[in-house]
């Protein structure tokens, strides 16, 4: 089974993190989400082994890294989540941090396949007609 079909609801959680960061900055490009991805798979490896979290380099991949840190730790149970209206989220069901990872590495490969596509914004204006 692929992980669209077993954790759809992971990935349009981290991808509406990502489109939320992308109507706050206007700069944002497909690179910068890249660069937060690539940090967050290389800091859930990190954890299975001791090593620090790693970050990535520039203001707005630092950005969308921690507001996707934040979910992802959202459903690796290990914090709470607002709504808009600043009220508690029920908490999800609880996943490993491989699966976090499995999920983050399929949107890796969204993010090439649309910038291929579309060009440096091609990955945030596809997924930003969805959400």
């Amino acid at each position: 089974m692929s992980i669209e079909d077993e954790h759809l609801d992971v990935l349009q959680n981290i991808e509406a993190v990502i489109v939320t960061a992308y109507q706050g900055h206007p700069e944002m490009t497909d690179y910068d989400v890249d660069k937060a991805l690539v940090a967050l798979i290389q800091t859930y490896r990190n954890e299975a082994t001791g090593k620090p979290a790693v970050k990535p380099s520039g203001n707005v991949s630092i950005m969308v890294y921690e507001q996707t840190a934040a979910i992802c730790n959202w459903r690796l149970g290990r914090s709470s989540m607002l709504d808009k209206n600043g009220q508690p989220l029920p908490m999800p069901e609880t996943l490993p941090a491989e699966t976090i990872i499995r999920c983050l590495k399929q949107l890796r490969k969204s993010v090439e396949t649309w910038t291929k596509q579309g060009g440096r914004l091609g990955y945030l204006t596809y997924i930003s007609q969805f959400l």
